[in-house]
């Protein structure tokens, strides 16, 4: 999820009575469409879109309610400038990347890295700042993805 509204439904779905679950990714509980605008806006092209400073309050909202069950992330990471080669595994590399729609914006790969950085950020930003507690942190990333996936106790527990 990555707006106010997709929280409010996911309440009101269980208020009917609906066996619905909510997930979402750390970019959305930081950057917003003004990230977009900037010079190097491309960074943060990903799908779907970042919204506003609301929308951000309101999943954290979601997070310490328990509206929603997980964070996860799609980890689709592109280079910023890929025309600038990096040394990998001691062999320069270099993967066109998000410089693609330089001059069409229809033409950035879509998608922003994560999967490394997931937890330290829910714990640092999450946990450190009060927006969760440390077994609310274990609960949205280990306890309820292994119950929603049936692994649960013998994972996440």
């Amino acid at each position: 999820m990555n707006a106010a509204g997709e929280v409010d439904m996911v309440e009101y779905a269980r208020e009917k009575g609906l066996q619905v679950m909510g997930e979402t990714c750390p970019q959305y509980l930081f950057f917003t469409i003004d990230h977009l605008r900037r010079p190097d806006g491309a960074k943060w092209v990903c799908s779907p879109p970042m919204r506003s400073a609301e929308d951000n309050h309101r999943l954290w909202r979601g997070l310490a309610d328990g509206t929603i069950q997980t964070v996860g992330t799609d980890h689709c990471p592109f280079y910023f400038d890929g025309t600038k080669p990096i040394v990998y595994e001691g062999q320069q590399v270099a993967i066109p990347g998000k410089e693609l729609g330089k001059e069409d914006f229809t033409k950035i790969p879509n998608g922003l890295p994560g999967v490394g950085d997931r937890l330290p950020i829910l714990w640092t930003y999450g946990v450190r700042s009060g927006h969760i507690t440390p077994n609310q942190f274990v609960a949205l990333t280990s306890t309820n993805p292994a119950k929603i996936f049936g692994l649960y106790p013998r994972k996440g527990h």
